[in-house]
Order: C-alpha cells, then structure tokens, then sequence
C-alpha cells in the first residue's frame, strides 16, 4: 500500500485480516492528507469556530492549538491499527522500479499486488505569484500563524465555501469569488440559494462570473493587490482553492506504464485496477467521489478484489457531506435529475424555523428536503441545509437503502425536540401533496 489515507489504512487492514505480509509506505505524516491537510484540521477549525472560544483573544491561537491536538491523537490511532493488524509501516517515498518492486529509502521491496493511495495536493497553476507571503492554498494555510485582518478567497468550490464561512464565523471580512457562474453545481439548488443567503448574511461578499487578474504584493509592509471586475482591491491574505492534482509525480508510474491524466489522476476500473492489474488504486488519486469515506470503502473493495474474495460492488447511495457553515449533505437524486429524466415527483420541505430544536439552536436558515416519486412514494432523494446535516442525513440513506416510502416516516415517531423529527414534518409535508 502506497499512502496511509483512509483508503490506504482500510485496504492495508483489510489485507491484513484475509491473512496476507503487508507493508505501508507513507511519504510524510500518518493519516495523509486527509488527517494532517485536509478533511480533519478543516473540520475542526470549523467546529472550533463555532465555539465560544474562538471569538476571545488570540482566537486563532487557540483553534490551531485543538487542530494539533486532534492531529495528533488522530494520527496516533491510525498507527496503532496498522501496528495491531501487524501491518509493516515504512516511512518515505516510494518509487516503482519495476511492475513488482518498490524503492523507499533506498531499500527495495517486493510484492505481489500493490495499491496507489497517495491522495492529491492544492493544484498550483493559473499564473499566480506563489512566492508572495501572503498568498496561502489550502495546504499552506493551515501554517499561518494569526488569522487574517482580510481575506480573498478564490475559488467557490466546496473547500473555498469552508474556508469562506469558517473565517467569516471568526469575524473576518471575506469575499468569496470564481470565474464560474454557479456556486456549488452539484448541490442541490434550493440548498444553495439558502447557502448564499446565510453568506451574506455572515457578511461574505460573494461574486460569481467574476474576472481577476494582476495579483502583486501590497505597497504597504504586507498584503496582497489585485483586480477584480475592473475595480483595484486590497487584502491582507489570499487563499486559492482551485483544483487539485494527483501525487503521482514521484511515483515513477510513467516507468511501469501505468496510466494517469495530465493532472495527476490515475485510470482505474469498477474493480479499482489500473491498466496494469496487480496494481490498483483508491481514493482522491482515482477522482471523483474524492470523499474520505468513499475513499476508505474504495480501499477496502480494492483489496478484496485483488486477494479473490466475492464483495458487493461501491454502494450507490452514499452521501455527500460539505462542512460549510452552515453544513450541507445530500443522498440519492436531485430535482433536476429528476426532471431530466420525466420522474412525476413531490417535495417534501422541512424548515429548521418551524421546529422547535430549530429555534432553541437559533437556525433560522436550516432545512431538509425529501424527494418522493409520486407512483411509488419512494424517497428518491434527501437534502439538507443546516445544523447536524451530515449526521441527519444517514437518517435518509439507511431509509433509501431498504426502499422507503414516505409513509415510513409519517408512522414513525422522534423525540421530541429534535432535528430528526424534520424528516416526520418533511414526509407529511410531502403527503399533503400526493
């Protein structure tokens, strides 16, 4: 196994367990990316924003502090996995060699199958000067020693949306902004004309379709100039979250003839093989979904499959998580997929403002949709904006998976005052209309 992500750790596991000498090779820290630059210091920079804590003083200080501590408890845990399941972790940068053997600090190691799980890094195009000091991506961010006095961020993906709200909850002045017309296109677009109201009511300035161009150090001691839709703006910090590519380039794949895009995304079957098929590949490096839970399952379908062992195939339903403030989650189809393909369906709405725990948690914005096929009041999808949605939202996955009806929701009863209890509220929201 080559990377200690999730997918990585699941497949090396999994490996593990049918019996099989595994070796781990990680380049840097335990965990990858996902552990020490992405998913897990995003994500507790954002709960520690929500916190008290992070409006006192040297509030950034502090959240930096708990996202090292997490870090480091996180990382601590994945070691002892792998050290449990007798799992042989080696530490540098492998090499292939040969189609069978791998360098990693200049010892040679043999295999029969191998796994490519070295995730993806902050691509690093589009002309801009990467040597000013206040010029940050999201790898680099998490290295800034006091939060910004201002900050640009380009790009309105899922990981600008973050940054964007997580800063503006600290109280910096943000705009948000990206050549692209649509923020957020795979989302559901309801959820998202709510996502923009609540930026702007954070106080986000958020441009889309915008044109930027001449980024350049500031004339004062620090910041950052440049234009945007014609007009000279000045911030103290930029941050761009544009894109990202695969670790690929030191792998030496070009050498066994393995295939990968110009950005550094391997080619993989529904088996995850490359075109080589001892060797596979799992996880961001592979492409969409690029989700850490999608990734570990990858690992683990990866390396059943390359020891023989019968599995059922990636679920379908799995479900999108976007830890804005506030969170986004969804599962199953959208509305326009349904309309594309003549699907007769109903809406089921359920706002946070209408519930009461909604109201004790001061979320005015919150809500959750349910999708329900009018022939056979099916969920064929759920969607939610607010408070607890990326937990809520396995609510609505498990009851896709057994084939739900909206009336397995109306029957059933949710404590009261709860989230969940907008699934109820949604399904008889829903059945008004059918």
């Amino acid at each position: 196994m080559i990377g200690s992500g999730p997918a990585g750790q699941r497949a090396a596991v999994q490996a593990a367990k049918l019996k099989k000498k595994v070796l781990i090779v990680e380049r840097e820290n335990w965990g990858g990316a996902c552990t020490h630059k992405g998913t897990i210091p995003s994500k507790t920079l954002k709960e520690a924003a929500l916190l008290n804590e992070a409006r006192l003083d040297n509030a950034w200080e502090k959240i930096l502090f708990k996202k090292d501590r997490v870090l480091k408890n996180e990382c601590e845990i994945i070691a002892r996995q792998l050290d449990r399941n007798d799992v042989i972790r080696v530490q540098g940068q492998a090499a292939f060699t040969g189609p069978n053997t791998v360098e990693v600090a200049g010892k040679i190691y043999e295999g029969q199958k191998f796994l490519i799980a070295v995730g993806t890094r902050p691509s690093r195009g589009g002309d801009l000067p990467w040597a000013l000091a206040d010029l940050y991506d999201s790898d680099s961010l998490l290295d800034m020693k006091e939060s910004p006095q201002s900050l640009l961020v380009i790009g309105a993906g899922v990981i600008g949306c973050e940054y964007a709200s997580i800063f503006a909850r600290l109280g910096v002045p943000v705009t948000l902004i990206d050549r692209r017309k649509e923020l957020l296109r795979s989302v559901d677009q309801e959820i998202v004309e709510r996502l923009q109201m609540h930026f702007s009511e954070m106080n986000i300035e958020l441009s889309m379709g915008a044109e930027f161009s001449g980024m350049r150090a500031s004339s004062g001691v620090r910041g950052i100039e440049i234009e945007i839709n014609g007009a000279q703006r000045s911030y103290s910090t930029a941050l761009v979250c544009m894109g990202r590519e695969g670790n690929v380039d030191k792998l030496g794949l070009e050498s066994i003839g393995v295939k990968f895009s110009n950005r550094g995304i391997v080619e993989v079957n529904e088996y995850y093989q490359t075109n080589l098929p001892h060797i596979y590949a799992a996880g961001d490096v592979i492409g969409a979904p690029a989700l850490a839970a999608s990734s570990s399952e990858q690992g683990r379908l990866a390396a059943r499959h390359a020891f023989g062992v019968e599995t059922a195939p990636f679920s379908k339903l799995f479900p999108y998580g976007i830890y804005t403030i506030p969170e986004i989650s969804s599962v199953g189809l959208q509305e326009s997929e349904l309309i594309k393909a003549n699907t007769s369906y109903v809406v089921g709405r359920a706002r946070y403002s209408e519930l009461a725990r909604g109201q004790i948690l001061g979320d005015e914005h919150g809500l959750l949709k349910l999708l329900v096929s009018k022939e056979t009041h099916r969920i064929l999808g759920v969607h939610i904006l607010g408070t607890g949605a990326t937990e809520l939202i396995h609510i609505g996955q498990t009851a896709m998976h057994f084939d739900a009806t909206v009336e397995f929701f109306v029957s059933n009863i949710f404590n009261y005052p709860t989230l969940a209890e907008a699934y109820k509220v949604a399904a008889l929201n829903a059945q008004n209309q059918l």
